[in-house]
């Protein structure tokens, strides 16, 4: 379970000695479309176009939605694709599970 302020905790007790390996693996298995709207359509568009570029690194890593490491308009029509119901998943793999100082802008 993760916590609001991303602290992890077992939801049962488990003993782990200083000398055991452990190897905690982060995924996402929800409802990709959960808070994607048609304004993201718009904010992608104008960043692509350069009219009002994203600042925030975060949305930069969301706006390459089918996570070629380009954002361009192939992103616009697979986020077209999620609004429309017409897809269900974002081929995304890099849901944010990084720290902030990994994080850099495009």
């Amino acid at each position: 379970m993760l916590t609001v302020d991303g602290l992890f905790a077992f939801e049962e007790p488990i003993s782990i000695s200083a000398s055991d390996k452990v190897m905690l693996t982060a995924e996402k298995d929800s409802d990709y479309s959960f808070g994607v709207s048609t304004l993201d359509l718009v904010q992608l568009s104008n960043h692509i176009k350069n009219i009002q570029p994203l600042t925030n690194p975060y949305q930069v890593i969301a706006s390459d939605v089918n996570n070629d490491n380009h954002i361009n308009d192939a992103d616009i029509k697979e986020l077209r694709k999620v609004l429309l119901g017409t897809k269900g998943k974002i081929r995304q793999q890099k849901l944010a599970f990084s720290g902030k100082k990994s994080i850099s802008k495009h």
